[in-house]
């Protein structure tokens, strides 16, 4: 076996970052057998074609994994969340998908989930100092 070589870095190149979660993707896909990962997003922008909100989530076997859901501050509180999670939801849906998965911490959205039917099904506390991370899931169909 070649002698190893240990190295750390605090600002991983974006090519690091990938070629390590490729290799771990390939390992969950060799260990499950479930392969087929694919990304969604669903996105909002405005006349001049600038971002104003967007869904991204990953779906693997069954499952989709809410991963990123922003609105322009503009936009709070006018349901454009709610248009978004109800897009990525029903495409998810359409290919599968019978459970999403989310986190949000504390000052984000914990209620927001709640009100479109995710039930909390873990917290970390401290996440970090006296933030909070939310960890939720709902059953589609």
């Amino acid at each position: 076996m070649n002698q190893l070589v240990w190295t750390f870095s605090e600002e991983p190149s974006n090519d690091v970052i990938a070629e390590v979660r490729d290799r771990l993707a390939a390992w969950n896909i060799s260990a499950s057998g479930i392969a087929g990962e694919r990304w969604l997003a669903a996105l909002v922008r405005d006349g001049a074609g600038d971002l104003m909100g967007g869904a991204v989530g990953r779906v693997w076997g069954a499952v989709l994994e809410l991963r990123f859901l922003w609105v322009h501050e503009t936009l709070h509180g006018c349901g454009i969340g709610s248009k978004l999670l109800e897009q990525i939801e029903q495409h998810g849906a359409g290919m599968g998908c019978k459970t999403v998965i989310t986190d949000t911490f504390s000052f984000q959205a914990p209620e927001f989930y709640r009100k479109h039917g995710y039930d909390l099904f873990g917290i970390i506390e401290g996440y970090p100092e006296a933030i909070a991370k939310y960890f939720l899931r709902k059953t589609i169909e």
